[in-house]
């Protein structure tokens, strides 16, 4: 066995300069024997079915937590599109001042349920599934690859400090600039690919929600609506809405980062305060770009052959800054933000009134001091509105009607349907 030391010690030089790939995924403790042909083919397949195995489980992850909640993504469209088909309720804020509140996600959830069966819950899960799974694995894709360019092509040293939100690993090593630069890089260009691709599929499901206010069936499958949307409006289509729903995530994420890089230097670098004040400045950052994230909305659905988008109810858009200045002048840049105490502000309903193609009057100012009467009348008697009369009220003059199914304005910035 003398012939063979020399291929021993050669094969033990090229394992320790080559670490195992899946060509090589065999023992460690074998290596001394080289491995025949037979034994890499079994570890090619063993690594192959592990790989699909791995991806299998991250699938199924991805559809739980999609599944999971979906049904409030679908209410939370329809909240966005300002569709309030239920009456505000009387009820009384944290200092216990009585307002009107319009009814919350879940309540929300349960009115689509018991209108259409438990199938409009589940309108365009395809649609928002394959935007979650196609988005993360391209963030995290494009993360690796631009954190393998810059190892290679601009960093000249090692890390020491691992990230804006991780504490370092090394005792008083310092996170530069340089390194803050560098993951802010990487989480923009990472962000930036997986929204970019599945922004497509974002569309889609926004449409085939939208489909639930008057029971339209424009778009009915995945395939079928991207062809649909492709042959109608081109490229365009898909990505319609683009530019303000990028503002709305890409700007959340720089000045988070910004945020909580200033808070490492200046205040702390304990790993609890960041995490803390990590989703304090996430949750304050997506409240101030919220409007640009409803314009977003808007605009994708907006190009949709869909009564919920069109004339009398809404305006055609040429532009996401015309539909931004339409809300704005609406009062209703805000809308659907707060999915739980949904407080209705009465100040507003003069302003609302002035809606195009909702052809409204003094009704609304009438509407709004009769809600105020009602409000402080009901605040002495400490009783709950009645819903009728408040429904009745809330409708403003100047809708439309075609074939049995009517559609107006209501005074809390959005709209109702009756079929």
């Amino acid at each position: 066995m003398a012939h063979d030391q020399p291929a021993v010690i050669l094969h033990e030089l090229l394992h320790e300069v080559n670490p195992p790939n899946r060509t090589h995924a065999y023992d460690r403790a074998t290596s001394a024997t080289i491995p025949d042909a037979k034994d890499e083919e079994a570890a090619v397949r063993a690594a192959r079915f592990d790989m699909v195995v791995r991806w299998a489980i991250y699938g199924g992850q991805v559809a739980a937590s999609t599944a999971l909640f979906h049904p409030f993504a679908c209410a939370r469209v329809l909240m966005d599109l300002g569709y309030e088909p239920v009456a505000p309720t009387l009820s009384r804020t944290l200092f216990g001042k009585p307002c009107l509140v319009l009814p919350n996600i879940t309540s929300y959830v349960r009115f689509m349920r018991n209108r259409d069966g438990r199938g409009a819950l589940w309108r365009g899960f395809g649609a928002n599934f394959c935007g979650v799974l196609v988005g993360n694995l391209t963030n995290d894709i494009a993360y690796h690859l631009v954190d393998e360019f810059i190892k290679r092509k601009v960093r000249s040293s090692p890390r020491k400090a691992w990230s804006v939100f991780v504490v370092a690993h090394q005792e008083n090593a310092r996170y530069s600039p340089a390194d803050f630069a560098e993951d802010l890089t990487k989480e923009v260009l990472a962000r930036t690919a997986g929204l970019t691709l599945a922004y497509p599929f974002q569309v889609v499901f926004l449409r085939v929600v939208s489909q639930f206010v008057w029971k339209e069936r424009v778009y009915t499958g995945l395939s079928d609506s991207f062809l649909q949307i492709y042959r109608q409006e081109g490229i365009r289509g898909l990505y319609s809405g683009f530019v303000p729903f990028m503002v709305s995530e890409i700007g959340a994420l720089v000045l988070v980062w910004i945020a909580a890089y200033a808070f490492r230097s200046v205040v702390t670098g304990d790993r609890i305060w960041l995490t803390i004040f990590r989703f304090a400045a996430d949750y304050m950052m997506r409240t101030v770009l919220y409007p640009f994230k409803l314009v977003g909305r808007m605009m994708a659905i907006s190009p949709a052959p869909l009564k919920i988008v069109s004339p009398p109810l809404l305006p055609k858009f040429a532009h996401w800054r015309d539909c931004f200045a339409y809300l704005k002048m609406q009062n209703s840049l805000m809308r659907g933000s707060n999915i739980f105490m949904r407080i209705v502000n009465v100040d507003k309903f003069a302003t609302a009134s002035g809606k195009p193609g909702s052809g409204a009057d003094s009704s609304s100012s009438t509407f709004a001091e009769s809600v105020a009467s009602s409000l402080e009348k009901a605040s002495r008697v400490g009783r709950r509105l009645p819903s009728e009369p408040v429904i009745a009220a809330s409708i403003r003059a100047g809708g439309f009607s075609e074939h049995g199914k009517g559609a107006r304005f209501s005074a809390f910035g959005g709209f109702r349907t009756s079929f």
